[in-house]
Order: structure tokens, then C-alpha cells, then sequence
């Protein structure tokens, strides 16, 4: 579906450049170029708490159990997620001259991709003493220890289609490599929203500096138990500012295709404000990286 939309805008766009050459003294912006990007996203997210996925999953029976002697981890968490961006670079008219300027560009697409709204989670160990062992070489004694380690997990994902748009300035183009940066909004609606609750419980045994093959005695073997709670929830929405930073390589001098594409990598840092249902609003920091391919009409 996506590469049915890039070829529908490529087509659009280059359609519209037949029309732009017959009234290109009457024109007041054209588009300039098409390009389609893929990149991962970094982003903080605040821990949130059993009290807060509560308010969003009511329903859960594991948010039930009692979690008041467990440790919460209070430092922000980092999700990477993918995404791509379909976009059209457009070049404005001078408001004094009339004439259409090659820089700045307003980029306008949209992006889509998977992102982490909300995380969460608490973990309790536990260890005693549950078995005496017997060295099998020296006969000395050793004690068992028997480790429970349990921990809560909690996150929430959607699947977001959003607008971007940004203001671009470039160096020279006329150069192998450019260099740009610029402004960039973006916002839009979420949709097939899920919350995730799981309750990990792993129990071992553990003697300091020694295996179990070296005593006498007992099958000590790892037990672990996982309980996974998946609901759909309210769609989220949600907008952002960032700044792109970006460097073009012109791949060709020569050939009419290859000297109108280009390559680029681009840095885009964020700040992002999301409402969310039965929770609130959450301000995040994120960073992404992206590659893509640019063509110039």
C-alpha cells in the first residue's frame, strides 16, 4: 500500500510539472522534488505506574495482584522504533520578484510508523537458603541458595499515519555534497493502539563460585513462568517539533537520471507532546535517524 501511494504522488507530481511549465510566470510555488526516507526512532519515555495502566487496561488481572514491595524503576526508558516518510520538496515564489526561489524548500508529506507511548516496570528479587550441598572432592559444605526474581512489565505501542511539514535551507546544490537544515511540525492520529502487561517469575539456584556438578546431591534446574495480557486501547494523538540536519550526495555528474538523484542521511531531534486516553499528556524527547533517496525534477 505504501509504494502504491509513493508512485501515485510520484506521478501527481510529475504530471503537474507539464503544467508548471506553461504558467511558470503565473506560478506561486511548484514542486521541486520527491523523495522517500527510512529511519529508526529513539525516545525517552517517563516510567509510568501500576496506578496508570490501571486507569487504561481496568480490565487486567494481573495489574490486580499486590506490587507495594516491589522496586520501580524511576529512570526514563529508551524505545527504537521504525518508520518512513514519503515527501514532496515544493519551491516558493519571491513575494517582491515574483520569481521562484530554489531556497528555502517546504517539505510537506507524511510519515508512518510504529511508536511507544507508554512504559513501565517493577521487579522484586528474593533469595534463601534452601538445600545444604557437598563438595564431591573435598567433602567441605556449601549452602544453596534459591533465587525468585519477579517483574512486572508494561507498555503501550500504536501505529501512527501524521503529516510533516518543514522549512528546508540547503548549501549549494550545485555541489557534490550539501548540507542542510531547517524547521520541521508534524502531528497526526493514531490507530490499532495496544497495551501489553507481563509478569515474568524466574526461579535458580545459585552457590558463589561454584557449579552444581561439583557436589553431591539434587537437580537444581531453572523454572521460569510468563503471563502476557494484551488489549486494545484508545487511539492516542499526538504532535512534535524537530529540527533536521541533514547531508546530500549527488550520485551523478552526467547521466540526465543519475545527476537529479541524490542520497542523504538525516538527523532529526524532537520534542513530542501526545495526549493519551484515561492517561493524560506525556512530553517526550526523542531523536531519529533516517537515509533516503531525493530526486529533483
Amino acid at each position: 500500500m505504501t509504494f502504491r501511494i509513493a508512485l501515485a504522488l510520484f506521478c501527481i507530481s510529475t504530471l503537474s510539472l507539464e503544467a508548471q511549465k506553461n504558467e511558470a510566470s503565473k506560478s506561486t510555488a511548484r514542486i521541486s522534488d520527491f523523495s522517500v526516507q527510512f529511519g529508526m526512532n529513539s525516545m525517552s519515555l517517563q516510567p509510568s505506574s501500576v496506578e496508570d495502566f490501571k486507569r487504561i487496561v481496568p480490565q487486567s488481572q494481573l495489574l490486580t495482584a499486590d506490587y507495594e514491595n516491589y522496586n520501580s524503576n524511576q529512570q526514563p526508558s529508551f524505545a527504537s522504533n521504525s518508520f518512513m516518510s514519503i515527501l514532496l520538496g515544493i519551491e516558493l515564489a519571491n513575494k517582491k520578484t515574483k520569481q521562484i526561489r530554489t531556497n528555502p524548500k517546504l517539505r510537506l508529506g507524511f510519515n508512518y510508523g510504529s511508536f511507544s507511548t507508554l512504559s513501565g516496570y517493577l521487579h522484586q528479587t528474593e533469595r534463601f537458603v534452601y538445600d545444604t550441598l557437598v563438595s564431591a572432592q573435598f567433602g567441605n559444605v556449601y549452602f544453596a541458595d534459591s533465587v525468585v526474581t519477579r517483574s512486572l512489565i508494561m507498555d503501550q505501542n500504536t501505529q501512527q499515519l501524521s503529516m510533516d511539514v518543514a522549512l528546508i535551507f540547503r548549501t549549494n546544490t550545485d555541489n557534490r555534497f550539501a548540507f542542510y537544515s531547517g524547521l520541521g511540525l508534524g502531528g497526526g492520529f493514531s490507530m490499532n493502539t495496544n497495551t501489553y502487561i507481563r509478569y515474568h517469575k524466574r526461579s535458580n539456584s545459585e552457590v558463589n563460585g561454584s557449579s552444581h556438578s561439583d557436589f553431591i546431591g539434587g537437580n537444581y534446574s531453572e523454572e521460569s513462568n510468563l503471563k502476557t495480557e494484551s488489549f486494545k486501547s484508545k487511539n492516542p494523538s499526538s504532535f512534535w517539533v524537530y529540527i533536521p540536519i541533514g547531508i546530500d550526495f549527488r550520485i551523478g555528474k552526467y547521466s540526465q537520471l543519475l545527476k537529479h538523484t541524490y542520497l542523504f542521511v538525516e538527523t532529526r531531534p524532537a520534542i513530542t507532546r501526545a495526549s493519551i486516553p484515561d492517561f493524560g499528556v506525556n512530553t517526550t524527547a526523542s531523536i531519529a535517524f533516517t537515509t533516503g533517496v531525493r530526486y529533483n525534477f
